[in-house]
């Protein structure tokens, strides 16, 4: 049975799969990946004020998709924002703000996603706190949990929603939250972007005090 609650774990799970692909490198089959995606993004959040934020955000990504004039707009925002001399931080321990403490974060993370049989795919090139391998990992644990709530198996489900919080409020909120107001800061598809992390952190604090 598919409840409420389930609907919002598996929409939720989208949204980080989503944000997952769009902090990859865009090549031709992410945007087309994106683009299948987006529409199907959507979320019912009780707080007025953030569900037209979150709303607001997926309008003004839309319209940035529809302005792109192919992968090369894309990638040269790509390229001028996290390649060059002064390019914004991708990675947890890249931050200035939680990096004094990277061999101790950096295991921290590994432990986590160890405890859920998951791993960094070796040839990936990515690293474990990259911001794309972060919301993939939310995005596993929240499958896992409406599998678990689908079976009816109580205490998985439990499991899996507490590591949720406890992840999102030692790692993803820790430097997020300031990444999305740097890029909501620029124009075109990235600063959208950033708008919607935005949004969807703000979504995402409200969801693990309640």
């Amino acid at each position: 049975m598919i409840t409420n609650a389930s609907k919002q774990t598996i929409a939720r799970a989208n949204i980080y799969s989503f944000l997952a692909t769009a902090f990859s490198y865009p090549s031709q089959e992410v945007i087309e990946e994106l683009d299948k995606a987006l529409p199907l993004i959507t979320m019912d959040i009780p707080n007025e004020k953030q569900n037209n934020d979150f709303l607001q955000s997926l309008v003004r990504l839309r319209q940035a998709m529809e302005r792109t004039e192919g992968r090369q707009t894309i990638q040269a925002e790509y390229s001028l924002l996290f390649a060059g001399k002064d390019k914004l931080k991708l990675s947890e321990v890249d931050d200035e703000k939680t990096g004094a403490d990277l061999a101790q974060r950096l295991a921290d993370i590994s432990a986590y996603y160890l405890a859920f049989g998951l791993q960094v795919a070796e040839g990936t090139g990515e690293r474990m706190d990259f911001v794309g391998t972060e919301v993939e990992f939310l995005h596993a644990l929240l499958l896992k949990r409406y599998n678990a709530e689908q079976q009816g198996w109580d205490e998985q489900a439990a499991i899996c929603s507490k590591a949720e919080v406890q992840f999102l409020k030692e790692h993803a909120f820790q430097w997020m939250p300031g990444l999305a107001e740097k890029l909501s800061g620029q124009d075109g598809f990235y600063g959208a972007l950033g708008e919607l992390l935005l949004a969807f952190m703000r979504v995402e604090q409200t969801y693990c005090i309640s």
